[in-house]
C-alpha cells in the first residue's frame, strides 16, 4: 500500500518507549515531502477535514504529514497547522513537547535526534524543547501524567515554565473533558502518586481544586493519601477507587481526624471538583459516598446491629454491590495508610453484615406481610437478625 520511496519516520512515544524497552501499544509516523492528496490515493483514511493525520485501514497506525504550527487562539486547540512538502522532519519534531518525544527513526532503523532526546532518556528527564511549550497548557498536565508511567523527573527549567503557565491562568482555557482525560490516564498509570506530586509542585492541583488549601507543605501533609495511591496500583484497584483517593486531595487534613465532626464544606470541595471536570456517574457516586460516610464508618459502634444496618443502607451495599466494593476498597487503603486498625476491623464487620443482609428471603416476607408498613418492619427485623447472627452480637 505504501511505496518504499515515501519518506516515513516512526516518531514520538513509540520511539521513546522502544528505546526504554517498553512494549509498544501503537505507532505514529510522520510523512515528509508528501501531500494529503497523495496519502489519500494510497488508501490512508483522513482523521478530520482540517487535520493532516491519516489512519492505516488495516493496522490503525497514524500517519501525519510533517507540519509546523502557529498559535492563533487560546487553549489546547488554538493552533493553525501548516503542511507542505517543504516542511522538514526537524521542523516537525521541533513543535513537539519534550525532547524524549522528539526522536524519529527511519526505515533503516537510524535514529534522528536533533534535540538530544536520547541524552534525556538516559538521564530520565523530561525537558521541553523550546518556549513554544508554553503555548499549549495541556502540556502541563501531560508532563505530570507522564511521571505516572515513566520513572523520570521534570527538568528544573521545564518545571519553572510549567509553574509560570499555571500562575497565568492558562489551565482555565482547557476543556473539562481534556483535563479529566489526562488525569485519568495518570491515575491508570503505575505511579499515580508521582503525577499528584508534580501537580502540587507546579501549582496545577491548586488550580484544578481552587477551593482547597495547597502550599509548599502540601505534599508532605498529604503523604498518607499518596501512599494509598501507590498501594492502589499494587492491589490493582478500580479506576473509581483511584479517582476517590485522588479527589480527597481536595480536603484538609483535619477532615481525616475521626475524633472531629466532618466539616460539610469539605465534602462540597470534592463534589465541586468532580462536577467541574465532568467525572462519570460511577466515579462521582463512589467518591461522594466515600467522602460522606468516611467518618461514620470510622466512628460507628460495630457491635450495634442498628448502627450497622444504617451504614449498610447509607452505602447501599445490598443493591449496589460493585459500587460498594469500590467504596470499601477506598476505605481499606485509607485505613492502612493511616494505620487505623480499629477502622479496618469495622470495615470487616460492615462487609460481613452486608453479605448477611443479601441472604434475607424477601419473597417470604412479602407473602407474610398484610400491608406495606408491615413489610417494611419485617424486612428491617430480618436484616437486623441476620446482622446479629453474622456478628454474633
Amino acid at each position: 500500500m505504501i511505496p518504499n520511496e515515501l519518506q516515513i519516520f516512526l516518531v514520538g512515544g513509540a520511539v521513546r518507549d522502544e528505546l526504554l524497552g517498553i512494549p509498544l501499544t501503537d505507532k505514529d509516523f510522520v510523512v515528509v515531502g508528501s501531500t494529503a492528496e497523495e496519502l489519500s490515493t494510497l488508501g490512508l483514511k483522513p482523521v478530520g477535514k482540517d487535520f493532516p493525520v491519516f489512519l492505516h485501514p488495516e493496522t490503525g497506525d497514524e500517519y501525519a504529514l510533517a507540519r509546523t504550527e502557529k498559535k492563533k487562539g487560546q487553549g489546547h486547540q488554538g493552533f493553525v497547522f501548516y503542511t507542505h512538502p517543504s516542511v522538514t522532519l526537524e521542523e516537525d519534531l521541533g513543535r513537539r513537547d519534550f525532547t524524549v518525544n522528539a526522536i524519529a527513526k527511519n526505515k533503516d532503523g537510524q535514529l534522528i535526534d536533533p534535540f538530544d532526546g536520547q541524552k534525556d532518556l538516559k538521564e530520565k528527564t523530561l525537558r521541553h524543547i523550546s518556549n513554544a511549550f508554553s503555548e499549549d497548557p495541556l502540556r502541563v498536565l501531560r508532563a505530570c501524567r507522564f511521571l505516572s508511567k515513566l520513572d523520570f523527573v521534570i527538568h528544573p527549567h521545564t518545571l519553572e515554565l510549567m509553574t509560570r503557565m499555571v500562575a497565568s491562568g492558562q489551565l482555565a482555557t482547557l476543556s473539562p473533558q481534556r483535563i479529566w482525560s489526562e488525569l485519568k490516564k495518570g491515575l491508570s498509570g503505575d505511579m499515580p502518586s508521582r503525577m499528584a506530586q508534580s501537580l502540587i509542585k507546579c501549582g496545577a492541583l491548586k488550580a484544578l481544586m481552587p477551593d482547597s488549601i495547597f502550599n509548599e507543605d502540601s505534599e508532605s501533609d498529604k503523604k498518607f493519601l499518596l501512599d494509598a495511591l501507590n498501594v492502589s496500583v499494587k492491589t490493582n484497584t478500580s479506576i473509581e477507587t483511584r479517582v476517590a483517593l485522588f479527589s480527597l486531595l481536595a480536603v484538609s487534613n483535619e477532615f481525616f481526624e475521626h475524633s472531629r465532626s466532618r466539616p460539610v464544606n469539605e465534602t462540597v470541595k470534592v463534589v465541586n471538583f468532580l462536577t467541574r471536570l465532568h467525572a462519570s456517574r460511577t466515579e462521582f457516586e463512589t467518591t461522594r459516598l466515600v467522602t460522606n460516610h468516611l467518618h461514620t464508618t470510622r466512628t460507628l459502634d460495630e457491635n450495634d446491629p442498628s448502627e450497622m444496618l444504617q451504614i449498610i443502607l447509607d452505602l447501599d451495599s445490598i443493591r449496589q454491590v460493585e459500587r460498594y466494593e469500590n467504596v470499601r476498597e477506598t476505605y481499606q487503603l485509607l485505613a492502612s495508610a493511616l494505620s487505623d486498625s480499629a477502622w479496618k476491623l469495622k470495615l470487616k464487620k460492615i462487609d460481613l453484615a452486608s453479605e448477611a443482609t443479601r441472604t434475607v428471603n424477601y419473597q417470604s416476607l412479602v407473602e407474610k406481610a398484610n400491608s406495606k408498613n408491615e413489610l417494611i418492619d419485617l424486612i428491617r427485623q430480618a436484616r437486623l437478625e441476620t446482622i446479629k447472627n453474622a456478628l454474633k452480637v
